[in-house]
This record gives structure tokens, sequence and C-alpha cells, in this order.
């Protein structure tokens, strides 16, 4: 493994991490936000591809081919994809910050509803 590698594998845990603790509902600040950090992780992951190109490892001997195949393309289709769901999310989250919340309603307390039945039956 080389630094592209470790760093792609550090790009997609750090996401699914970030992803995995919105879904548990954790609450934190992220500078940003979400959509940007995502979209940077997405714009990092198709960089770093793209430089796997130029820099090929040396590998040598018979049985080891290295050049670029169709898992090559596959991954830089991810990362543009990875890009765009943060490009998405950003703007999601820029449209909410900018509608301003309502106020909540004022509910009048419903008596039924704390009264208890004289009979169950």
């Amino acid at each position: 493994l080389s630094f592209v590698e470790a760093a792609i594998f550090l790009v997609s845990a750090g996401v699914l991490a970030l992803l995995f603790t919105r879904a548990e509902a954790k609450e934190y600040e992220l500078p940003g936000g979400d959509g940007t950090v995502i979209l940077a992780a997405g714009v990092w992951a198709a960089l770093l591809l793209f430089w796997r190109v130029f820099d090929r490892p040396d590998v040598g001997g018979e049985a080891s081919t290295v050049g670029v195949q169709w898992g090559f393309f596959v991954a830089f289709v991810a990362a543009g994809g990875l890009a765009a769901a943060g490009w998405r999310l950003r703007q999601h989250e820029r449209e909410r910050r900018e509608r301003k919340p309502e106020p909540p309603a004022r509910q009048e307390p419903d008596s039924t509803a704390d009264a208890t039945p004289d009979r169950l039956f």
C-alpha cells in the first residue's frame, strides 16, 4: 500500500463514520457543515485517483501488472458521485439556513386527554 491507497481508505472510513454517527442522531458541528466535508472528501479522493494514473507503483515480475483497469473508472465515478452528493447536501443545508424557522404554533391543552374513564367496559 502506498500513500494514495491509505489516504483513499481513510477518506472512505471518515465519510462512513460521519454518516453512521448522523444516522445515530449524534449532534455535533462540523466546519462548513456535513455537505462541505463530504464534497471535500469526494474531490480529494478524485484527485488522489487521478494522481495514481500518472504515478504508478514500481512492480516487477511476470505476473504483476499495473495499469488503468476498470476498477480505476469505477472508483473515479464513485468519487465523483460522493462529491456530487456532498454538493447537493451543501445546497440543501444552505436552503434550510436561509429559511427562517417559524415559531411553533401555540397549542391549547386538551382537557379530555387527561380525564380518566369512570368505567373500563
